[in-house]
């Protein structure tokens, strides 16, 4: 399997979206509500995609990168100064927002290849700390983010259209280079 990891392009909003929905459905049955789950809409997730794709040339800490296999998008994973006032005050400059790959994909290295350019990304930008939030009962990813050097440092309670859940943040005081 070749699989190339580059930045995300315009036209890959679309892909991004269908991965985005496939992954969190994949990931989040039994953990979220299936309603919330079932009701993703893929026209909603391209735009917002889109809107953030072209939104980059404006911030230059974010960026969006895809793992490509023969065309077709199966992983991504995107990053920006960090939007949670807890993990900024904590010295986590950066965040990482999502990494997602389809299940049939995981376990052959994207997830840690996409969490490496992610990395390299922002400390390229001057961003050598960084957070992330992930769903405390996603014992797959917590162990995943350990494994790479995460160290948990934060928990909170989040409403995900109306379904409380607990999260808890990981932070890197030094990213990977």
């Amino acid at each position: 399997m070749t699989i190339n990891i580059r930045p995300a392009k315009a036209e890959d909003a679309d892909a991004i979206a269908t991965v985005h929905i496939n992954s969190w459905r994949e990931t989040y049955r039994g953990l979220l509500p299936d309603e919330l789950l079932d009701g993703l809409r893929q026209d909603e997730r391209a735009e917002l995609w889109s809107k953030i794709i072209a939104a980059n040339g404006h911030y230059p800490t974010n960026a969006q990168f895809v793992a490509d296999s023969a065309g077709e998008i199966v992983g991504f994973g995107s990053c920006g100064l960090g939007r949670s006032k807890e993990c900024v005050a904590a010295g986590y400059k950066g965040e990482i927002s999502t990494l997602y790959v389809l299940k049939p994909f995981q376990n052959y290295g994207l997830g840690s290849a996409i969490f490496h350019r992610i990395a390299k990304h922002l400390v390229g930008t001057g961003v050598d700390a960084a957070s992330l939030w992930v769903l405390g009962t996603n014992i797959h990813a917590r162990k995943f983010y350990e494994r790479h050097g995460g160290v948990a440092f934060k928990e909170r309670t989040d409403n995900h259209r109306g379904c409380s859940t607990t999260e808890i943040a990981y932070g890197w005081s030094h990213l990977p280079k």
